[in-house]
């Protein structure tokens, strides 16, 4: 096994870079214990990190078929071979759509039940890979985070839209699971396509049900600065709301709120309205602002207010 770990460096011919893959497939049948399971997914993975294009393509049916153990044996293994299959060669997504899907599915699903944070980064970074900002999925993801916010009866035609996760309605993983979809949510756009776009009006009131929930504020914050990071001036248009919806909750201020605050501030500069808004925010905030846990996050705003639009910052009336 050893000597096979040091095969997979492939300091070799592209023939025989197809030799050691071939011998770390059987490494991976149903059949073998979890152990030599486990090791040849990182074997392959290994693999994939290092083998020639045209390794690649002339593997690329026989690694493909190995997607269907993982969908039936998800680990933490199988979705590093899936990782890197997807970054190697994008095509796979649409060739094994239905198993990739699948498997993506359980991974979210496991990380819930474990409360595993590699696994759950992993599922995480996995969807944003396959999909980036496909509309039909952040539409299904949407949905979802939309009836997981306001727990209530979901019809059968509602559920055709959300996502077939076994964690959805389940009260006691509610809350860890509107935060992996809002963090998926902000992972995915940073992998968007050419051509992909995100629907404002179904965002926003998503954005606000996750304001609204103590819990769950945070991961919707981290969302929000996602957002204006990868949509950059697309989102001029409606980063005045955004703001607005901020504001209204600087009753309960936190450091997470006002890094948002200031995060936007520093981007979009008097673009971003902030200016408007100086005072009350000043007036949010408790003092001595030292001795405050926001401190640190609640002076960057003020600061990044008066370097970017001090000019148009009125005097209090």
């Amino acid at each position: 096994m050893e000597r096979l770990a040091e095969e997979c460096e492939l300091n070799c011919t592209e023939e025989k870079q197809i030799q050691v893959i071939e011998k770390c497939l059987p490494l991976v049948r149903a059949d073998r214990d979890n152990k030599t399971i486990s090791l040849g997914y990182l074997l392959l993975t290994r693999i994939l990190e290092k083998c020639s294009p045209q390794c690649l393509r002339a593997a690329q049916s026989r690694l493909g078929k190995k997607l269907v153990d993982v969908k039936n044996n998800a680990t933490v293994y199988g979705g590093l071979f899936l990782r890197q299959l997807l970054i190697r060669n994008p095509q796979v997504g649409n060739l094994h759509a239905d198993v990739i899907f699948s498997i993506i599915m359980r991974l979210i699903d496991m990380a819930l039940s474990s409360n595993d944070a590699i696994l759950r980064d992993l599922a995480i970074e996995i969807y944003s890979i396959r999909y980036g900002c496909d509309d039909q999925m952040l539409e299904r993801l949407l949905n979802t985070l939309a009836a997981s916010l306001t727990p209530r009866l979901v019809s059968q035609e509602e559920r055709n839209g959300i996502l077939p996760l076994k964690s959805f309605g389940l009260s006691s993983l509610r809350e860890d699971l509107c935060c992996l979809l809002f963090d998926t949510y902000s992972s995915a756009l940073a992998y968007a396509k050419q051509a992909q776009y995100i629907v404002r009006g179904v965002l926003l009131p998503v954005l606000e049900s996750g304001l609204n929930d103590e819990a769950i504020r945070d991961s919707s914050l981290g969302t929000i600065r996602s957002l204006c990071s990868n949509c950059g001036s697309a989102l001029l248009p409606i980063i005045s709301r955004i703001i607005i919806m901020l504001i209204s909750k600087l009753d309960k201020p936190n450091s997470a709120l006002f890094e948002t605050l200031a995060h936007i501030c520093r981007l979009y500069g008097p673009g971003s309205t902030l200016f408007r808004h100086f005072y009350v925010i000043f007036g949010a905030m408790r003092h001595p602002l030292d001795e405050q846990e926001y401190g640190e996050s609640a002076a960057s705003v003020l600061a990044a207010i008066v370097e970017t639009s001090s000019f148009l910052v009125k005097p209090e009336v």
